[in-house]
């Protein structure tokens, strides 16, 4: 973590140089050529703010806010689990040619309902009951209601919200209503925004006016006051551009640091969305490779290997499972039959155990064909999947390039279908008999997947059953990694894709979180600190020592002997690089 943090640090200053440079290059240019004319500015409330920011420091890590202006209130910036602290200097990186598809025009919009003034008085006692409606675009389904403020015509609402955002390119409605108790509320007022009008990654403080209702043309026109919102748009697809970028050390850094099942299947959501799965699935596979020692414990681990392949099969391969033995599994549950083989659960006396051993082999052999004749149908990105795994296992243990797949194939895959349907969704009202028979099945097509024997008694006489069928495993896992054609990833919907960027950026941001930390620990032993902080230093070094040991020891070795370390160099960073 340690290095990968001084990578990503590095590749960042780097960026930056590169932008400083340009920058020289454009301000000579100006001051060689006569001064060109003013350009004519755009129109519209907020055309103050559409000009780009400029290029910030890389040791600035706090957005710059907005001057105030005369005659217009300024309001706090909404708190929050806001990911407008990314740090600038990030969200300004060149990626420009970068593809990320939908993502691109994705993000959230922070709104906070500050105040009114001067609303319409529409009660009889001179005051009002103020709320305001909201949505995005058309979509009047889904709008939010703020609270009541009742008898008042300067209404404090204080209040925040979070939109997901498909696209920039909508308007934001604001609706004012007077809540009444009889009859229908009354209309105040009408405000919309153009997104497209927000500087990225900043805060827009507006107030704005309320106009008539937009769907009726009304020619006289009234003061209905002003509505004060501050409004945060955050863009995911800088962030995303900078962890998905080719060989990104934020990338490995990443995959270094977090092995969560909440992780992996963000990861896969992400770079599935934006193209770079297969490649990032293929690092990090050949990573685990490397470090196993024995083709038996290949995968076996709580790894992020696992995790992605997990991930993979459940986002994209769950539809084809119904497809495929979804109806044997319900059949299976509601009309198990005669299928108990062993004598223990059986009643004394039971002559007929041959016959449920048949039966048991006949189903077996039924979902065998069931995910055999699924082949072509199989999602294509399951099969590549299948592909890099029998490459990057084969280069080091060949003998075991078929299991792997088998293992993911069925393991990781349809085995945990078969035991849980109803954890999937494909049954309901699992009962016990059902579910004794559908673990019975799991149990012989893991066995025949794994190339291995049974070591409970009752199940060993179907050890001839799994060497016989072998042979025919091993072709149809060989089958499942014949990829010839180019990997075309589904998409997936957006209100699956969008919580899983959110995840992803939130374990970014956790990064940046700690290497903010020990910058802060490290400031404590300066020159001047007095112990009350040193003390408190230590505490705090306590609690977060697991993240980056090796710069918590320095500074506890420092601490400790009560050193006085020498001036640091200007940057702060890459400090720990020379020490």
């Amino acid at each position: 973590k340690y290095r990968l943090l001084e990578e990503v640090n590095f590749e960042l200053l780097k960026q930056m140089n590169k932008l400083t440079k340009k920058k020289r290059k454009s301000s000579n240019a100006e001051q060689a050529s006569p001064t060109p004319s003013p350009a004519p500015r755009s129109t519209g409330f907020l055309a103050n703010h559409r000009s780009a920011p400029e290029p910030v420091p890389v040791q600035s890590t706090q957005s710059e806010m907005p001057k105030k202006k005369k005659g217009k209130k300024c309001v706090e910036s909404p708190p929050a689990i806001d990911f407008s602290e990314v740090p600038v200097a990030l969200a300004q990186l060149p990626f420009e040619n970068f593809d990320i598809g939908r993502i691109q025009h994705m993000g959230k919009l922070y709104i906070k309902f500050v105040e009114a003034v001067g609303v319409l008085a529409c009660d009889v006692t001179g005051t009002s009951d103020p709320y305001c409606v909201f949505y995005l675009g058309d979509d009047e389904e889904e709008a939010l209601k703020t609270s009541v403020i009742y008898t008042t015509l300067n209404p404090v609402w204080n209040e925040e919200y979070v939109l997901n955002c498909t696209t920039i390119a909508q308007l934001l409605n604001i609706y004012m209503w007077d809540q009444d108790n009889i009859g229908k509320d009354d209309f105040m007022g009408y405000c919309g925004i153009d997104l497209r009008d927000l500087i990225h990654g900043r805060e827009v403080r507006e107030m704005l006016k309320l106009s008539s209702n937009p769907k009726k043309n009304k020619k006289k026109e009234k003061d209905r006051g002003t509505l004060n919102l501050a409004l945060h748009w955050f863009p995911y697809s800088r962030i995303v551009k900078l962890i998905c970028v080719e060989d990104s050390p934020v990338m490995r850094l990443f995959c270094e640091s977090f092995k969560t099942e909440e992780f992996a299947r963000a990861l896969v959501s992400v770079c599935g969305e934006v193209g770079c799965l297969m490649n990032i699935s293929e690092n990090i596979l050949k990573k685990e490779v490397e470090e196993t020692l024995h083709a038996q414990t290949l995968f076996r681990g709580d790894s992020l290997g696992t995790k992605l392949q997990k991930a993979v099969c459940h986002l994209y391969g769950l539809d084809w499972i119904d497809e495929t033995i979804g109806d044997l599994l319900r059949e299976f549950n509601d009309n198990p039959g005669n299928f108990e083989v062993d004598e223990t659960r059986l009643e004394p006396g039971y002559q007929n155990i041959e016959s449920n051993r048949n039966f048991l082999r006949g189903n077996v052999m039924r979902l065998i064909e069931a995910v055999e004749s699924g082949l072509e149908t199989c999602p294509i990105i399951i099969r590549q999947l299948c592909a890099t795994l029998k490459n990057v296992v084969g280069s080091k243990f060949p003998d075991a390039s078929t299991s792997s797949i088998g293992g993911f194939v069925f393991l990781r895959f349809i085995c945990p279908v078969i035991f849980q349907p109803d954890q999937f969704g494909f049954v309901e009202n699992l009962n016990d008999e059902g579910r004794r028979h559908l673990v019975l099945l799991a149990k012989i097509i893991q066995n025949i997947s794994n190339g291995v024997h049974f070591k409970q008694p009752a199940m060993q006489v179907f050890d001839t059953f799994v060497d016989d069928l072998l042979p025919r495993f091993d072709n149809f896992l060989n089958n499942m990694a014949n990829v010839s054609e180019d990997v075309i990833i589904p998409k997936l919907p957006e209100d699956i894709l969008m919580p899983q960027i959110d995840v992803l950026i939130k374990h970014f941001m956790e990064l940046q979180e700690v290497d903010t930390k020990v910058d802060d620990l490290y400031g404590a032993f300066m020159p001047g600190c007095d112990e009350e902080r040193i003390i408190m230093a230590k505490k705090n070094i306590s609690m977060v020592i697991g993240d980056v040991e090796m710069r918590f020891r320095r500074l506890y070795a420092i601490a400790d002997a009560q050193e006085v370390p020498k001036k640091r160099k200007k940057n702060r960073r890459l400090d720990w690089v020379f020490t």
